[in-house]
């Protein structure tokens, strides 16, 4: 077997390896007109990654000593093969955050949260109460940034998603996002916003 016949055979066996990889990126593309389609609350955006496109949409910020509470508008969200996720995010939550073996990280935000999604009927999707501070917090590029998920209770309610088949028949579409955040004592002066995400990740 010749060095050409030798390449062209390792091209054609990398191409097929990467068929599935370009299959799954073009169920997920993100196209122009679902952005623009969107007509709810936040600012909806494309979240450029190769393997796996996402779309974001980011709420207002709210100062977490305070309480707060919204209903954001989710008329027209791009329904997506990967679910959403729903989390709070704390874009600086500082440098005295604490990690220590086998325990939640904690930022020093004590408070309850509640963040529930409904249909126009007033259907629930999901409905959480937790505190990030107990149970933790997660720390990347955005910041520190909190959503539930329980593994032992089956759904609904028992995580802050939104899957694919929330919105697979007509009217059972997400229509509303709900928040309410009561801060815990000694909050310090730190902003914190919604993030809802559906892929973008590896």
């Amino acid at each position: 077997m010749g060095l050409r016949t030798r390449s062209l055979s390792a091209a054609i066996v990398i191409l097929i390896g990467l068929l599935p990889l370009a299959g799954c990126a073009y169920r997920a593309a993100v196209h122009k007109d679902q952005l623009e389609g969107y007509g709810g609350d936040g600012v909806i955006s494309k979240i450029e990654f190769l393997p796996n496109p996402g779309v974001e949409v980011s709420f207002e910020p709210f100062p977490l000593s305070h309480s707060f509470t919204a209903v954001y508008r989710l008329k027209g969200l791009p329904i997506r093969p990967a679910p959403y996720w729903v989390e709070l995010v704390v874009p600086k939550p500082g440098d005295q955050w604490k990690v220590r073996s086998g325990e939640p990280i904690r930022i020093g935000v004590p408070g309850t949260l509640k963040l529930s999604a409904h249909r126009a009927t007033g259907e629930v999707i999901f409905e959480c109460i937790w505190s990030p501070e107990e149970k933790g917090w997660s720390i990347g590029p955005a910041g520190a940034a909190a959503g539930y998920l329980d593994h032992s209770q089956p759904r609904p309610k028992t995580e802050t998603q939104i899957y694919p088949w929330d919105s697979k028949d007509p009217g059972t579409q997400p229509t509303s996002l709900e928040l309410a955040w009561e801060p815990g004592a000694n909050v310090p002066d730190k902003l914190g916003y919604v993030r809802m995400q559906s892929g973008g990740t590896k």
